[in-house]
């Protein structure tokens, strides 16, 4: 994102443009997380992850 603050801004208004940058980082910054995050977590299954292992890498064969 590119901002240009003239000499002729005042302080407010450099202040304004300042926080519109924050505010989109921070928005772009959630919206990452969430994208990352749906690949994180862990599932609950009722027979042994060793043995759920060995199913996965015997469907390969």
């Amino acid at each position: 994102m590119v901002v240009e603050i003239k000499q002729t801004d005042t302080p407010e208004e450099v202040e304004k443009k300042l926080l519109a940058i924050r505010e989109e980082t921070e928005k772009k910054n959630i919206e990452r997380k969430e994208r990352i995050m749906k690949h994180f977590g862990s599932i609950k299954i009722d027979i042994d992850p060793l043995e759920l292992q060995r199913q996965w890498r015997n469907e390969w064969d």
